[in-house]
């Protein structure tokens, strides 16, 4: 089977979105199709696209997801039921010649990110691989908001009250 990688219609990102919805806790899977499906780019040196290995996208879920901003790009990969292969080969066939990161993939995907960085033509001892500690709290476990709190921006220095609280 030849690699063809189609983009996605924004009018069909719900219908991948919808193939997440049974695993809230993936970082690149319903949430992050959920934000980019009601993202509207500020400006004109911004856009969103998905790609996925074929057509046959709405039986396995398998995407590449690129926001390009500006001089760089930020990409995204998943795949519910598709081969890990085609999946690699997908991202390889992106030809990026722009500045870019590999974001929010899972520990099933890490081949996937280091096929790739030695299809660049880098050593694998110079990837780094950027972990990430995600806490998922069941809606109803959530205390309902009150008018007195206030919601805003955190920055560096909020760091220590956020380590405090979360244990």
């Amino acid at each position: 089977m030849g690699l063809s990688s189609p983009e996605i219609a924004r009018d069909q990102w719900a219908a991948l979105r919808d193939l997440y919805a049974g695993d809230r806790t993936n970082l690149a899977g319903f949430d992050l199709i959920e934000y980019f499906l009601n993202y509207k780019p500020p400006s004109q040196g911004e856009s969103v696209k998905i790609y996925s290995t074929d057509e046959d996208w709405p039986t396995h879920g398998s995407f590449t997801l690129v926001h390009y901003l500006d001089s760089r790009a930020y990409v995204y990969l998943n795949t519910i039921g598709g081969l890990l292969e085609d999946v690699s080969l997908l991202l390889c066939s992106l030809n990026l010649k722009i500045f870019h990161l590999i974001c929010g993939y899972g520990e099933r995907l890490k081949p996937l990110v280091e096929n790739y960085w030695v299809h660049l033509g880098k050593n694998l001892s110079e990837l780094d691989h950027q972990g990430a500690i995600v806490y998922h709290l069941p809606s109803d476990k959530v205390p309902r908001l009150h008018g007195s709190n206030k919601v805003g921006y955190l920055s560096a220095k909020n760091a220590d009250l956020v380590d405090q609280h979360s244990t």
